[in-house]
């Protein structure tokens, strides 16, 4: 290929890069009948996206020759435009009427590639290879590809495999650094990167470079790692590509001042390239990393500015939507993102997502599902949030099931794990939620969610002592975890040690002043020890910051009437009664106390109102006379 040709296809082959949506981070609720509401968070696992690999032509490209038909013609003229659904769909006709053209076949597959089709394309590239078996760009994008669809071992196979058919093959040394680097390899992708960067264009060093860089930032080295992203800027100034690269380094990890420099990157970039949406993208990505949501919603819609269809801008805008509730705004952008391409199985995804984030689980399941049939069946992802979409609707069987298959296709996938245990519990099947934890748990043992949906299991059979143990294995990796220590102190009192559990719930809302449940529990623990008074203010407060929870309103009452503060008990009464006027056991209480209060009416409306409703009529009747036989009572 000319090199005026390269430059024409490799802006759309940079454009045509495409952000993998994560998934869905779900709470579940349990409300046990003595205790507060336990909230177990399902930890979000995002997809497991591929670093953009750079798929350039600087070795050599792969439409030797001339085409072999008009089909084979216009598909390459077609691919060149960045129109690749058309593209492939001629490819694969003149593939099928060429089967022995092994350039063909590569060139199919090297498109299949770009448009993140990477199963398929990896079925086209094994055929080529068979036919061009001596061909190192082949097996370069062969191995791209399976690294793609996680088959880490074939991808280092094919990599190396063009490596010694072209040695110093810069694409390929890059990618295999790339591959080595992700897998914790770092001393042989340093050295490969580095080698991949003595020789070649400025624009393949840079990208080595670059490359070098990532991995030694991931390793801590972040003065070595700054060295390499200025030497890849150095080696292609005008390039955007290079700092988007070197940006995404460290937005890839965790820190202010990783996210800072990012930033700092990010801004640059827009000044040398401000036509370019995916400036803009990195740019919105750093500033969200930073804090600036309100920044970040201007550079995502600059993108889509400079270019409507740009998919990953108005995905990023549809998770801003959905961060702040706005399922409107959320789900007229992914109805925007399906009228510009419905056949990524992530837009289907996404649309999942929204659904069922605004309670519409019928169209979250459809839309789950057709994310599935999308990508052929395989999607981990999908089945996970299938799951949970299926839990949520009271279908155990078909949760269990969608758990079970994401697991068949990503068998160490640690939410679809937990998810599992959750809804075997949910389904009384104890013994294999239990199982299923601890298959989480020797995956990796610091994993919390599993500890925490262990001990709350094990806490519930009154297995007491082990919960407790769990718990604090559980706070030794994450101390101050609110959940673990709320779930210990429940486990403490259950188990007959109140003061221990007053200790834990201190400790919890001294850490967390706002948090309503270790306020009702610590209640519940100084109850337990006769503390009465102490256990009202806690009450009291667990009311004031959320004055419609009704198990402290509940408690509190109970505890004004035996304190003998008649009128307050009436009066929390009254309020859990607006709250939920067909509580017929607070009807009984209340007339209980209009008795003890000498207020006849209250007493005979409320105990007649609560005959109706209880289930215990005998109680309700029985007040009810004593209400009526009293005739010395009167209102105080």
């Amino acid at each position: 290929m000319s090199a005026p040709a390269l430059s024409k296809l490799w802006p759309v082959i940079t454009m045509l890069a495409t952000l993998l949506i994560g998934t869905l981070a779900l709470q579940v609720y349990a409300e046990s009948h003595d205790s507060q509401a336990l909230v177990v968070a399902i930890h979000p696992e995002t997809t497991a996206a591929v670093e953009d690999e750079a798929l350039d032509d600087s070795d050599g490209s792969l439409e030797l020759g001339r085409s072999v038909s008009p089909d084979h013609a216009n598909a390459r003229g077609l691919a060149r435009r960045g129109d690749l659904v058309p593209a492939l769909r001629l490819f694969r006709k003149a593939a099928a009427a060429n089967p022995e053209s092994g350039w063909l076949l590569a060139e199919y597959g090297y498109w299949l590639l770009v448009a993140k089709q990477a199963p398929d394309a990896v079925t086209a590239l094994k055929r080529a290879e068979k036919l061009q078996p001596r061909e190192p760009r082949i097996a370069l994008y062969a191995g791209m590809a399976l690294r793609q669809v996680g088959d880490l071992v074939g991808a280092e196979a094919e990599l190396r495999r063009a490596i010694a058919l072209h040695p110093g093959f810069g694409s390929a040394l890059i990618a295999l650094g790339r591959l080595l680097g992700a897998q914790g390899k770092q001393d042989e992708a340093v050295a490969y990167l580095t080698e991949a960067g003595r020789s070649g264009a400025n624009e393949q060093r840079a990208r080595a470079s670059v490359a070098l860089g990532r991995v030694l930032l991931a390793t801590g080295r972040a003065a070595d790692a700054e060295q390499a992203f200025a030497a890849a800027i150095n080696w292609a100034p005008a390039q955007a590509e290079i700092r988007i690269a070197a940006a995404r380094a460290y937005l890839d990890l965790d820190g202010d001042h990783n996210g800072q420099r990012a930033l700092e990157i990010a801004s640059r970039a827009t000044e040398l390239a401000p036509d370019l949406p995916r400036v803009h993208l990195l740019l919105g990505d750093a500033k969200s990393a930073t804090g600036d949501v309100d920044g970040a919603e201007v550079a995502y819609l600059r993108a889509l500015h400079l270019d409507p269809s740009y998919t990953a801008a108005r995905r990023k805008l549809i998770r801003l939507a959905l961060d702040r509730r706005d399922f409107g705004q959320a789900r007229a952008q992914t109805e925007l993102l399906l009228s510009i391409d419905a056949e990524p199985p992530e837009h289907h995804f996404l649309a999942g997502l929204v659904a069922s984030r605004s309670g519409r689980l019928d169209e979250a399941r459809a839309s789950y599902k057709t994310a599935i049939a999308k990508a052929n069946g395989v999607y981990p992802e999908a089945y996970l949030n299938l799951g949970a979409v299926l839990r949520d609707a009271d279908d155990l069987p078909g949760a269990i099931a969608a758990y079970r298959q994401a697991l068949k296709q990503k068998p160490d996938y640690l939410a679809a794990l937990n998810n599992l245990g959750l809804a075997l519990a949910a389904a009384d099947r104890t013994k294999e939620a239990e199982a299923t934890y601890r298959k989480a748990l020797a995956i990796n043992p610091d994993y919390a969610a599993a500890l925490l949906n262990l001990g709350k299991l094990q806490s519930a059979s009154e297995r007491y002592q082990e919960a407790i143990v769990t718990f604090e294995r559980l706070l030794s990796i994450k101390p101050g975890y609110r959940q673990a220590l709320l779930n210990l102190g429940v486990a403490q009192r259950r188990s007959g040690n109140a003061a221990a559990a007053i200790t834990t719930y201190r400790r919890l809302v001294q850490a967390e002043p706002r948090y309503v449940a270790a306020h009702y529990n610590l209640g519940l623990a100084l109850e337990a020890e006769n503390e009465l008074g102490a256990a009202r203010d806690a009450y009291r407060q667990a009311a004031a910051l959320e004055p419609e929870h009704l198990p402290s309103l509940r408690r509190l009452g109970t505890l004004e009437a035996k304190l003998g503060d008649l009128p307050a008990a009436a009066a929390i009464y009254q309020t859990i009664l607006e709250l939920e006027p067909g509580d017929a056991n607070t009807r009984l209480a209340l007339a209980d106390v209009a008795l003890r209060r000498g207020d006849k009416t209250t007493c005979e409306r409320e105990s007649d109102l609560a005959a109706r409703s209880s289930t215990d009529k005998t109680a309700a009747a029985q007040l009810s006379r004593r209400c009526r036989a009293d005739a010395r009572m009167s209102p105080e």
